[in-house]
């Protein structure tokens, strides 16, 4: 008896099923109406279905439309046509695209908007509403900064080259060191105390040559000038020495004598304010002016003795050098030779 049962409960069982899918088929499913209403912000579209029905969406393009097709649909009630222009949605269309088939197409007058689909105790409601338009943040107004440079003082340095000189060499005057300086502006001063020259340099141009024709101590005087024109307040200034010259002296004992006879040239009294004299250069220049002789003494008492040959005046010339290279004067004097007289 239990196998019997065992055996009988599951032909009971596909036969219950058999019968209720022939039963569901059999049962009619209707597109009974579309419904659409217009909120503030919102397109609402209800349709109205019989039960036992599903669906799926779709989309095409050019032109753009939104499909949905409806399963299991046997006849439709619903209109055909239902104009809407609203929220990019002109118009829905309905159709039969299959015997149990119905397609809902929505028209679109613009590209998709949003939208949701969600099923009601009715049958199916699709909601649209509009594109929400970027947010446009507010540009700022630039901001100005004003900031405030600094302009830094300016400092001046001026360097001299050499710092001693003799009259007329050339000296450099360099303001190159300067810091800050849009220009310096240098003032040349005598041993007086008298201003006898001034120049304006930049330090596209720091370097300025100058030619002092007077022994003594010059001083260069220099201010600086800013970016805003400030001058500088460090003390900026130099010295330049131009070396005394020294002074020859010459004399000869005896200043006419006999020829044969030695002579004694003596430049021992020479001097150098400055310095001192290194070296006494002689010359000895007939009645013509042609060298005759020449002797340069290195030592002191810076003298030469001479013999003469040969009678005639003579110009004996000597110029003195110091320690700094400069030169003297020439100091010149006259020697008369004389023949000497024989007596029988």
């Amino acid at each position: 008896m239990t196998k019997k049962n065992i055996l009988l409960f599951p032909c009971l069982l596909l036969l219950v099923l058999s019968f209720t899918a022939l039963s569901f088929s059999k049962e009619e499913s209707i597109l009974e109406r579309i419904v659409t209403s217009k909120g503030e912000k919102t397109l609402e579209v209800k349709i109205f279905l019989s039960p036992n029905t599903f669906h799926r969406e779709f989309k095409l393009y050019n032109p753009y439309r939104i499909g949905i097709d409806l399963f299991n649909i046997k006849s439709i009630q619903s209109s055909r046509s239902i104009r809407v222009n609203a929220l990019g949605i002109g118009t829905i269309r309905v159709s039969k695209f299959k015997p149990n088939i119905a397609r809902i197409v929505f028209d679109l007058t613009e590209e998709f908007p949003p939208y949701k689909t969600e099923s009601f105790k009715e049958g199916l409601r699709v909601v649209f509403w509009p594109e929400e338009e970027p947010r446009v943040i507010p540009e700022e107004e630039p901001r100005v900064i004003e900031e405030k440079i600094k302009i830094e003082d300016a400092i001046c340095d001026i360097k001299v080259d050499p710092a001693k000189a003799n009259i007329n060499d050339p000296i450099s005057v360099d303001i190159s060191g300067s810091q800050h300086a849009k220009s310096v502006e240098v003032d040349v001063f005598n041993p007086e105390g008298a201003k006898i020259d001034t120049q304006e340099l930049t330090p596209d141009s720091p370097k300025w040559e100058i030619i002092l024709d007077k022994p003594g101590e010059y001083v260069i005087k220099g201010k600086a000038f800013n970016m805003e024109g400030k001058p500088s307040e460090n003390p900026c200034e130099v010295k330049i020495y131009i070396n005394f010259p020294p002074i020859s002296k010459l004399e000869c004992y005896p200043s006419k004598g006999n020829v044969g006879r030695p002579i004694a040239i003596n430049a021992s009294d020479s001097s150098d304010s400055d310095g001192d004299v290194v070296n006494v250069d002689f010359t000895i220049a007939d009645e013509e002016g042609n060298l005759i002789d020449r002797f340069v003494d290195t030592e002191k008492p810076f003298s030469w003795v001479k013999v003469f040959e040969k009678k005639g005046i003579y110009t004996v010339t000597a110029i003195v050098t110091d320690d700094s290279g400069a030169v003297s004067e020439p100091a010149q004097v006259e020697f008369a030779a004389k023949q000497k007289r024989l007596f029988f």
